[in-house]
């Protein structure tokens, strides 16, 4: 039926502009914040499912009927599909109608989370397609291949909307499935809390959990969430059932508007209401063991069939008064391991003190290795941190299996073996995979598309696997964060040089490296600069030996080439099983050094062994050290002669006689080394170092005086960031935390690492560690009361405010959780400062971004301020300080994805931006008139007391390295910092800053009078 030219323009000029409309809709709703809708608004939401099932009914029939078409041509020819521009406007209508009011409940606020955002974005875009397919219906023929192009489009869109809204409203089908464990024991140790979540798991999640609905703003999918509550108030009160809004509602009326679970759905069973009750009455406790709980023995019982029956072990269950881990079934691990190596004899290494991290290796039963062994492996797929699978024939569904059972695995080596694409949908999911091994294994491109996947993997070695460079250099472009080792890699990084003759006239073969490069070690070519360390005497903490087979440090220095020699002669040197070890070589006399080559291990015969992370120390008596560098080494990947690459490190020039080489962690069963070689090469010698970008590093050459300072003029400092030190040699562990200063000038560092809260004096000697060990203090100040010094410091980990004496004894905490404190108050917390009157101040900026005010004493008085944008709201308020340049004092706050630091009163009222344009503000010191501000974007800068910049110091020219955790710190040159996050001046006005680091770095920066150098 033909229509006018009239009627075709006004639907062309309305369904475009309906388009346009439907698109602003949705992404202003995106952004609105309406905290109560009009009624007649709210109504016309609700409506929402009633029109949203009309176009479907009438897009599909369309789709049916003309793929009729195509296969009845008879059909075709009796003339068009009877009513088929009707049934097209009637879709499209109630397409644009169910976009619109699934819009307006969306304003609601009781749904939200990644299944609505995508049944949001697929609904639009199935409406706006619709008027566009009624566009083309009058332009174009109706049959027509344009038109069928867009019909099949709209009826994709619409099924993949309706998709994500059925996920929405009748959750995942295969969820229950997934949720099985394989193999569930009922005498595990559960939470009582964990059968409640596996309650709500079963029936309210659907509707009430952070990737679904979140309808009337409730999440009931953590504890936390429960004790928050949602539009009409908290959920849970433990010991409350009147106030606990999750069980009133669960009792009444069926029929009643606010009974839940809604009529419809899933209803709690008696037992369930009487657990949760229960539960409820006797304080709710979160991690209190199901057995040790103040429950009934029937209620016990029950809960423990009803557990086993479900088969679901919630992350949840975590009991800390129970005698062992509450997130694993209880199994002699010992026997579990015994049962593994009846398929490969010696292949489980213990790598931790504890003894459930566990490392894999089939190196010595490639041959016989097979599905049966990696079945047995799997009972102990928790506890694998390193597997190495290279050369089996397993298959590859077995694979998949495996991997989905892992949950702490971080490096796994697949190399030399015939794998398909399955396998790699498994290894997306598992968060701590940091490196996969695929020298050899050859992939198809449908293979290297699934392995964009993989975000979270920062090293693939994909050397000689069949990938053009063009396919991995797409591969690169899709994983911009992972390294990725590919033949090209390996022949830009091959050395060009060899080395002369050592003492026993053999010489040593370095070449291209088959084993994974790390990014700050360098792949040396090797110059005619004399090896200093060749014959040298040396000693080591521990070596290998049994029976004829010894394998003394002695070898690190004997320049035979790598793994070679026989039984009881081999070339290189080993630690004891479980050990890192320690070598340390004696050079006979002090000699300027400026470089040292490593060249890693590995032995066929008794197991992968080799050093990961080390420390090297310099000694001119051999009693007192100085650390020079924290490195890693590749593991080698195979055995042949030119896997084993040197990686090549510039020092500073300087005299020694003792070089220690402290090994923290190792690859395989211990720690080892094949050759340790010293040089002092000439000035204008190239050693042509290259880092695993390619490029040379920034300390390639001896570094200069003028390297080590950063400023100008008064603001002018020296750079050392090796100041601190510990008595054992170890790097001081990942540094996201604070630095404070005493009155007596002791130096407190708070990290993540294991010795939590460290002390140092002035010159950067270590002291002490705080006795509670209370890692994960985000930043902290001192602060005098009645001449007694007391630590303030931002818990994240623990979401409180902690109050210690200088000793670590705890004197006061705020929890988040305490009953003055609304829900999910300190939830995110970053950090703490106290007024002049002793009230409490934090701000929580890795969540709601609040600042609140406490009494002296922990009462919540106040809460103040909101994210956004604008002047008076944050974005990730990161730090706190009491601002006493004024009078009154103020508060200043870094606001820093807003690149701003904000002035408050005491009172939380807002006084003005203190200053702009700075690179991600985290923290703030302050000294006479001077602020020093960490910024996390790689610099530091000074300002006055008018927020006008004086200085910018260590100012960090590359992008890639600023803001980034894991950057060696042999590629950050002294004078500059890679992510400043805590900083604090002393008593004489010098600084201590503190990068964010895996390693640990912290500099001082010394003030020096101008020209004083």
């Amino acid at each position: 039926m033909a229509h006018s030219t009239t009627f075709t323009r006004t639907v062309l000029i309305s369904s475009s502009a309906t388009a346009l409309g439907l698109l602003g809709l949705a992404a202003w709703t995106k952004n609105a914040a309406i905290e109560d809708l009009p009624s007649w608004l709210a109504v016309a939401g609700n409506l929402h499912p009633v029109f949203l099932h009309l176009p479907i009914g009438a897009f599909i029939y369309l789709a049916v009927a003309e793929t009729w078409n195509l296969v009845d041509r008879a059909f075709l020819q009796r003339g068009q599909i009877r009513g088929s521009f009707p049934i097209l406007s009637f879709g499209t209508v109630t397409a644009v109608i169910a976009a619109v009011v699934g819009l307006l409940l969306y304003l609601q606020g009781d749904y939200s989370g990644d299944l609505v955002e995508q049944h949001l974005n697929w609904g639009v875009g199935f409406a706006i397609s619709a008027l566009f397919l009624l566009c083309c219906f009058l332009i174009f023929e109706e049959h027509s291949q344009i038109y069928r192009a867009l019909l099949l489009v709209t009826t994709v869109l619409v099924s993949v909307a309706g998709h994500w809204g059925g996920l929405i409203t009748h959750g995942d089908p295969l969820e229950p499935l997934l949720k099985r464990s394989e193999s569930t024991q009922i005498d595990q140790v559960i939470s009582s809390y964990a059968v409640v979540d596996a309650i709500f798991a079963d029936k309210c999640h659907s509707c009430h959990a952070v990737d679904t609905k979140q309808k009337g703003r409730l999440l009931m999918d953590s504890y936390d969430a429960l004790l928050a509550g949602g539009k009409t108030g908290p959920a849970l009160v433990p010991g409350d059932l009147e106030k606990s809004l999750l069980s009133s509602y669960v009792h009444l009326p069926l029929e009643h508007e606010h009974h839940m679970p809604p009529e419809g759905k899933p209803q709690l069973t008696p037992d369930e209401i009487r657990f949760i009750d229960a539960w409820i009455l006797s304080a709710a406790p979160s991690d209190k063991a199901l057995d040790s709980s103040d429950l009934s023995d029937d209620l016990v019982t029950w809960a423990r069939n009803y557990m086993a029956a479900t088969t679901i072990v919630a992350e949840s269950a975590q009991v800390t008064d129970a005698p062992v881990d509450s997130t694993a079934p209880t199994v002699d691990l010992d026997w579990l391991i015994q049962h593994v190596e009846e398929h490969a004899e010696n292949s489980i290494t213990r790598i931790d003190t504890s003894g459930e991290q566990l490392a894999f290796s089939a190196v010595n039963a490639r041959s016989h290795f097979d599905d049966h062994g990696l079945e047995a492996l799997s009972e102990l797929a928790p506890y694998l941190i390193d597997v190495n699978l290279s050369g089996t024939s397993i298959d590859e569904s077995s694979l998949s299996r495996f991997l989905e059972r892992t949950s702490q695995l971080e490096r796994i080596n697949l190399s030399h073996m015939k794998l398909g694409v399955g396998w790699i949908e498994a290894a997306s999911k598992l968060k701590h995979l940091q490196s996969i091994i695929l020298y050899g294994t050859l992939l198809t491109s449908e293979a290297l598309d699934a392995l964009g996947q993989l975000e979270q993997v920062q090293t693939l070695y994909l050397a000689e696997t069949g990938l053009s460079q063009a396919q991995v250099d797409s591969l690169q472009a899709a994983l911009p964060d992972c390294e990725i080792v590919s033949d090209a890699y390996l022949q830009t990084h091959q050395p060009k040089a060899s080395e002369p003759q050592g003492p026993k006239g053999v010489l040593d073969q370095a070449g291209t490296p088959a084993g994974l490069p790390l990014a700050h070690s360098s792949l040396a070519t090797l110059t005619t600069a004399a090896n200093l360390a060749a014959g040298k005497s040396v000693q080591a903490d521990s070596y290998y030996n049994v029976g004829a087979e010894v394998f003394p440090a002695t070898n690190v220095t004997d320049s035979r080439p790598a793994d070679s020699g026989s039984k009881g002669d081999w070339s290189f040197w080993i630690a004891e099983d479980g050990i890192a070890g320690t070598v340390t070589v004696d050079l006979g006399v002090a000699t300027e050094i400026n470089r040292i080559d490593l060249q890693n291990t590995r032995n066929r015969w008794y197991g992968d062994r080799g050093l990961d992370s080390f420390s090297l120390q310099s000694s001119t008596d051999g009693a007192r050290y100085r650390t020079l560098l924290h490195g890693r080494l590749a593991a080698v990947a195979e055995h042949k002669a030119e896997a084993y690459s040197f990686h090549s490190y510039s020092l500073a020039a300087h005299t020694a006689r003792y070089i220690r080489i402290i090994g923290h962690s190792y690859h395989g069963k211990s720690g080892g080394l094949n050759e340790v070689r010293i040089y002092n090469d000439q000035p204008g010698a190239k050693t042509h170092s290259h880092g695993a970008d390619g490029h040379t590093h920034e300390h390639a050459q001896p570094a200069s005086e003028e390297s080590h300072f950063t400023g100008s003029g008064e603001y002018r400092y020296q750079s050392n960031p090796q100041w601190a030190q510990f008595n054992d040699g170890k790097p001081v562990g990942p540094t996201h935390g604070g630095v404070a200063v005493s009155k007596t000038g002791e130096v407190y560092v708070s990290t993540d690492g294991p010795r939590a809260i460290s002390v140092f004096n002035s010159q950067g000697t270590y002291l002490r560690s705080l006795k509670n060990n209370m890692t994960g203090v985000h930043s902290l100040m001192i602060r005098e009361e009645d001449g007694v010094e007391y630590i303030y410091g931002a818990h994240y980990w623990g979401q409180a405010i902690i109050k210690l004496d200088l000793e670590g004894n705890v004197v006061q905490q705020i929890k988040h959780s305490d009953e003055h404190a609304i829900p999910g108050t300190l939830k995110g917390l970053t950090g703490v400062t106290v007024g002049p009157d002793g009230r409490i101040y934090a701000v929580v900026g890795y969540g709601s971004n609040h600042m609140h005010i406490f009494s002296p004493e922990g009462e919540l008085l106040k809460t103040v301020g909101s994210k956004g944008k604008a002047e008076d709201q944050t974005q990730t308020n990161h730090g706190i300080s009491l601002d006493t340049r004024y009078s009154p004092a103020r508060l200043l706050v870094a606001d820093r994805e807003n690149w701003r630091l904000k002035h408050y009163d005491l009172e939380g009222n807002f006084i003005g931006i203190y200053a702009s344009g700075l690179r991600r503000p985290c923290s703030f010191s302050f000294y006479g008139d001077l602020c020093a501000v960490a910024e996390l974007a790689g610099r530091v800068t000074l300002l006055d007391k008018d927020g006008k910049v004086l200085v910018h110091l260590g100012d960090n020219p590359k992008q890639e390295q600023r803001a980034k955790f894991k950057v060696p710190l042999d590629q950050i040159p002294a004078n500059i910092f890679s992510a400043p996050h805590g900083l604090s001046f002393d008593l004489d006005g010098n600084l201590i800053v503190q990068d964010w680091n895996e390693t640990g770095r912290l500099t001082m920066l010394t003030r020096v009078e101008e020209n004083a150098e």
